[in-house]
Formats: structure tokens, sequence, C-alpha cells
């Protein structure tokens, strides 16, 4: 990007630094070209209002489809554990049967004899 030197990205700490050239080019321009490449950028030490007036309205309609498909995978990642919880207490119940009986805990009710045994002839 015109304007811009020294930049420098880490994806580990989520952070980008640069120096720029203030009559070239603006933060509000530098976080447009970040969100037009696909991630998220806003001014260090900023508040959201302060980055949302100078960042582009359709910078502002991405950061809502981001919260957006944000909420979708927490909704998806909810139903999956659900799930496996649903599928962990039988599956436990199954596998540790055999240690149930050591431990004192009933895996099956008693059989019942009948006392009237019949007499063969």
């Amino acid at each position: 990007m015109a304007g811009t030197a020294d930049v420098s990205v880490n994806l580990l700490t989520n952070s980008m630094s640069l120096a720029y050239d203030e009559n070239v080019t603006s933060p509000a321009a530098i976080i447009a070209a970040v969100e037009e490449a696909g991630y998220g950028a806003s001014v260090k030490g900023a508040s959201t209002a302060q980055t949302a007036q100078t960042a582009a309205p359709a910078a502002a309609q991405a950061g809502n489809a981001e919260d957006d498909a944000a909420g979708k995978a927490i909704r998806a990642m909810r139903t999956r554990l659900l799930i496996s919880i649903l599928f962990l207490v039988p599956t436990v119940a199954i596998s540790m049967s055999h240690t149930f009986a050591a431990w004192g805990i009933p895996t099956r009710p008693p059989l019942l004899i009948s006392s009237g045994a019949r007499r063969m002839r």
C-alpha cells in the first residue's frame, strides 16, 4: 500500500504495526485495506466508537457479518458439544459396566426364581 513502511504482522498476538506517511494515507484507509484482505483491524488504544467513525461504512458492515459468522460458529460448537455429551453417557455406561459390579453398583436387576418347583414323574 502506498505510504506505508516497516509493516510487521504477528499472527500469534493478533497484532500489526507499521509506519505510514500521513500525507499519503490515513488510518481509515489502512483499516479498509486490511479488512478488504479478509482480516479485522483497529487502531490500538482507540475506542470502538472512534474506530467506527474512522473506518469506512463498508468495513462496519463487514464487521457485522463477521460477528454473525462468529455467532453461528459458537452455536454450532455448542450443539456439537451437547450431542457429544448425549452419546457420552450411554457409551461410558456400556464400556464401564464390568467395573460397576466390582464397585457394588448393580448392573442388571436380579433374576427372579420361581419358588413353586414342579416335580417330575
